[in-house]
């Protein structure tokens, strides 16, 4: 998926993704975890309700998927993705790899 993140899907509906860590004198956070959600907007809006921190709000991806992320009292990222369309990689400069 790019050149910063390798993704492997999980059965239908899920996936594990392994991204590369920016650096730069910016505090990253050393764990982040990505959740599938069926709505991101009104997750967002829950979460922010219930007082997390929203550090992006809710966009759409040209991979298909809608994503916000949201930091924990530990500062580790959580980010919530919803499916918005079917997106073949190479549309967006990713790379599938067929077994």
């Amino acid at each position: 998926m790019g050149s910063h993140r390798a993704q492997m899907n999980v059965e239908d509906d899920g996936a594990i993704v392994l991204t590369q860590r920016t650096a730069g004198g910016k505090k990253f956070p050393a764990h982040s975890v990505m959740i599938r959600v069926e709505d991101a907007d009104a997750h967002a809006k829950h979460a922010a309700k219930k007082g997390a921190k929203i550090v992006r709000p809710a966009m759409d991806y040209p991979f298909g998927e809608r994503q916000y992320t949201a930091e924990d009292f530990a500062g580790n990222r959580w980010t919530f993705s919803q499916t918005i369309a079917d997106v073949a990689p190479e549309s967006w400069g990713g790379k599938s790899k067929k077994s």
